[in-house]
């Protein structure tokens, strides 16, 4: 939950920074609306922090 927080809190610039180096099929699913981007954009987010 921590992480979410972190997203929703970072800087529109910071946050599209992150999002923009996520690969094309997440990037797509979220805008898409396929999956919710709070369930699935922190676990990347970990993963890019690791």
């Amino acid at each position: 939950m921590d992480t979410l927080r972190t997203l929703e809190e970072m800087p529109e610039d910071e946050f599209q920074t992150f999002f923009q180096s996520l690969p094309m099929r997440v990037q797509l699913c979220c805008q898409g609306g396929l999956v919710d981007w709070k369930e699935v954009l922190p676990e990347w987010y970990e993963k890019k922090e690791g």
